[in-house]
C-alpha cells in the first residue's frame, strides 16, 4: 500500500537564506559552492521536517531546496544598495 505523498512546503514557508556580506557596505556576495551546498542541505532538511520525514521524497526536498536557495540568493543580489 502506498503512502500519501506530501508536496514540499511552499517557498513562502522556507527559512530565509543567510548570505554573508563580503565586507562593510559591500553587497552580499554569491556563496561559494560549499556554502551553497550547506544552504541547500539545511533547507532540504527543513522541508523534510515539515512533511514529517516520510521516506521516499528526499530528491523532491533537495530539488525544492535548490530552487528556493537560488531564488532567495537572486533576490538578495537584486536588492538596491
Amino acid at each position: 500500500m502506498k503512502g500519501t505523498r506530501q508536496a514540499a512546503p511552499h517557498p513562502s514557508e522556507a527559512p530565509p537564506v543567510e548570505v554573508a556580506a563580503v565586507s562593510g557596505d559591500a553587497p552580499p556576495s554569491a556563496p561559494d559552492p560549499d556554502e551553497r551546498h550547506a544552504l541547500v542541505e539545511r533547507t532540504a532538511y527543513y522541508f523534510a521536517e515539515k512533511r514529517g520525514f516520510a521516506p521516499g521524497e528526499e530528491l523532491d526536498d533537495w530539488l525544492a531546496a535548490e530552487a528556493e536557495v537560488d531564488r532567495q540568493l537572486l533576490q538578495v543580489a537584486a536588492r538596491p544598495e
